[in-house]
């Protein structure tokens, strides 16, 4: 369950972040790249996420 939540987070950042600075990618993109740069940062953990990751395959 927290591995969606993770997900959906940042889905949500990347709909307001669109929104917010028009900007002229999708949400879900933005949302993708942000998740991205998360993990390698080591802000998110794969483990968090990868059964919910699975979960979409």
């Amino acid at each position: 369950m927290r591995g969606f939540a993770i997900l959906l987070g940042f889905y949500l950042l990347g709909t307001i972040l669109q929104l917010g600075l028009k900007l002229p990618l999708p949400a879900n993109v933005i949302g993708l790249i942000l998740f991205t740069a998360s993990l390698f940062l080591k802000w998110v953990k794969v483990e968090w996420v990868e059964e919910a990751g699975g979960f979409f395959d």
